[in-house]
């Protein structure tokens, strides 16, 4: 045997060992948190043959090699410095061998906080609790964060957030006029931290006048601000701004403020300008009260949209009058706009809102011409508990033909309802409208009949009269679903 000797009792082969194969990791440089690392395999070796592959593991489970990166030199992702990654490496040859290297550690240097700049009013109302600043803060490394913020006035609140979001510092009251410096502190987990800044001035009364674009009287993200308009203090209440009244005008951000008024309670107004119309909260145009440690915000909105308003009265005696005594009706969502004009409720036409006190009313309408009607369930087929009485017209569904122009509100398109008894036994002739004698008429084929409320000169017949009383009801000769005005 090649290689071998022997005797009676022992033989001895020689083995040939591999050549080594050496898989070496180096990082070139060290990186920031977040940031990439740049990797080395260029101090690995293979003495009978080459390696032929070259991959990365950029953090390492100690279970499963995943590759993340191949090649002799690497660019892999830092993440976060505590815990620091697990950098692997693994080898291939040209003859099939595999070895692997690691894990190695990397060195990453940890970065504070990115802190953006605070946001918030610059004017705030002495004793009134408002969000002082707003922020959004995130780690390069994906640490959890905590922020302080210092008001400047000796008082502060802490918050946790992370690894990235926002933070709010308020709301918070001030109790004296001035101004104040605030602060926030972001600091991660690893004790890096970033400070911002921003200065706010605390006045007397403050607030801001904009364009409501959704004619609701909310300050919503589409509604920008209104330089150039006069708040004034209405000190003997005539609704007009007097030349010795005290008065402000809105800044390029639409806001005002009064400082170093007596104290007192004062009533603050807007002067709109023309073309536009005030529509402001009523929470907005309460008074103010101003003391030693309170005063006030009072937000403004004026717009150029165009509404229409009336009320629903209950007709008791269905005279098409409101008589005293008759009482508004909560049926404002039976009242819309007829697009179409064809004098029924379609999908898609434009409904009331209800408002307080049994009145009606559309908001942000466009400069136009509107037909108005009411009683929306006739036309959706259901069964009517109430009869239009007013406004009077064919067919008992007439409505207002309304005109408005830019920042125009048109009110008084009031409705007049009338409930009929139920269970009423009533007795009549139906005769053609078509005829001015009102005397008896043959029933016509293909007749719908619409309900029409005469012209009464006497109450309606009720259920369980001793009465003998006949009702008159009209009719058209129209189609079914025909057009009625």
């Amino acid at each position: 045997m090649p290689g071998a000797t022997s005797d009676d009792n022992f033989v001895a082969v020689k083995f040939a060992l591999d050549p080594p194969l050496v898989a070496d990791v180096r990082q070139l440089a060290p990186a920031d948190e977040g940031a990439t690392i740049a990797v080395s395999a260029e101090g690995s070796s293979y003495a009978a043959g080459q390696i032929v592959r070259y991959e990365w593991d950029a953090n390492y489970d100690g279970a499963r090699f995943t590759p993340d990166a191949e090649g002799v030199t690497a660019t892999l992702p830092a993440g976060d410095d505590s815990p620091p990654r697990r950098v692997m490496l693994r080898v291939t040859t040209s003859d099939g061998l595999v070895a692997m290297a690691g894990p190695v550690p990397p060195q990453l240097r940890n970065l504070p906080p990115v802190v953006g700049p605070l946001n918030g009013p610059q004017l705030l109302a002495v004793g009134v609790g408002t969000t002082v600043v707003t922020g959004v803060a995130t780690d390069p490394g994906g640490d959890r964060f905590t922020v302080h913020v210092d008001y400047g006035d000796g008082t502060g609140v802490d918050s946790a957030v992370g690894p990235g979001g926002s933070f709010v510092g308020g709301p918070h009251a001030y109790g004296a006029r001035g101004t104040y410096t605030v602060t926030a502190t972001v600091t991660d987990d690893d004790g890096a931290a970033t400070t911002v800044q921003k200065e706010v001035r605390v006045v007397d009364v403050t607030g801001a006048v904009f364009m409501d674009r959704g004619d609701d009287g909310s300050r919503d993200t589409q509604d920008p601000p209104l330089a150039g308009m006069t708040v004034y203090a209405d000190l003997d209440g005539d609704g007009a701004a007097g030349a010795s009244e005290p008065a402000a005008v809105t800044g390029a951000g639409g806001d005002y403020l009064f400082d170093g008024l007596p104290q007192g309670t004062y009533q603050f107004r807007v002067v709109p300008p023309g073309g536009l119309r005030e529509d402001t909260l009523p929470s907005q145009s309460a008074p103010v009260t101003v003391g030693a440690g309170s005063g006030g915000v009072r937000n403004f909105a004026l717009t150029d949209r165009s509404r229409i308003s009336g009320t629903i009265f209950n007709d008791a005696n269905a005279n098409g009058v409101r008589d005293a005594g008759e009482a508004a009706l909560g049926l404002g969502a039976e009242v819309y706009i007829d697009g179409n004009d064809d004098g029924s409720f379609n999908v898609g036409e434009l409904q009331a809102k209800a408002e307080p006190g049994a009145g009606y009313v559309f908001r942000n309408l466009e400069p136009g011409v509107y037909k108005v009607r009411f009683l929306r369930d006739v036309a959706g087929g259901r069964p009517a508990l109430y009869v239009q009485t007013a406004p009077a017209g064919p067919g008992g569904h007439e409505g207002y033909t309304v005109t408005v122009g830019p920042a125009q509100v048109a009110g008084g398109n009031d409705f007049g309802a009338y409930a009929p008894p139920q269970n009423q036994a009533i007795t009549g002739v139906i005769f053609d409208g078509g005829r001015k004698d009102c005397r008896s008429a043959a029933p016509q084929s293909n007749t719908s009949i619409l309900p029409v409320l005469p012209q009464r000169r006497s109450p309606p017949v009720m259920a369980g009269s001793s009465s003998s009383g006949v009702v008159i009801i009209g009719c058209s000769r129209q189609p079914p679903n025909a057009s009625r005005s």
